[in-house]
């Protein structure tokens, strides 16, 4: 008989979602926390029943205490991973925050920017039209002296 202690599978973690996926990761190695105690009590309740003797019992106890050794600490390995993971995107959030907030202050620089261009524009355009009656009050001064050398 076959039997399995992890009998489902990690689901496959997805990469857009570091914080779900960090979840899904941390769920995972609780389950196999459970099912590892849960197949140590099936496996004493086994040996027990089948009489097999104190000494043969603790050879084969030692073996899986060896073996639940790994296990944890391949579990802890993850859980660091895990942590490191968090932090990596603690950081990542807390800069694409900062880059959010100088992005909205450089919106309002250019918004202002182009405020002052709109006021120069209008500027221009008036000191324009001043000029062009300037220069039609200059045509029509040039006029009257030129009138008044020729009737004087």
């Amino acid at each position: 008989m076959a039997y399995s202690v992890f009998p489902e599978r990690l689901d496959k973690l997805d990469t857009g979602n570091v914080e779900g996926s960090l979840g899904a990761l941390e769920n995972y190695i609780n389950y196999m926390q459970e099912r590892v105690e849960f197949s140590l009590t099936n496996m004493y309740k086994t040996v027990q029943g089948a009489g097999v003797s104190s000494a043969e019992m603790l050879v084969l106890i030692a073996a899986l205490s060896n073996s639940l050794s790994a296990v944890t600490a391949t579990v802890n390995q993850v859980q660091g991973t895990v942590t490191g993971l968090q932090t990596t995107v603690g950081n990542h959030t807390a800069q694409l925050a900062a880059d959010q907030q100088a992005l909205a202050s450089l919106r309002t620089d250019v918004d202002a920017a182009a405020a002052q261009a709109n006021l120069n524009a209008t500027a221009i355009t008036a000191l324009q039209g001043q000029m062009a009656d300037m220069a039609q009050d200059i045509s029509n001064l040039d006029a009257r002296v030129k009138a008044l050398e020729g009737g004087g």
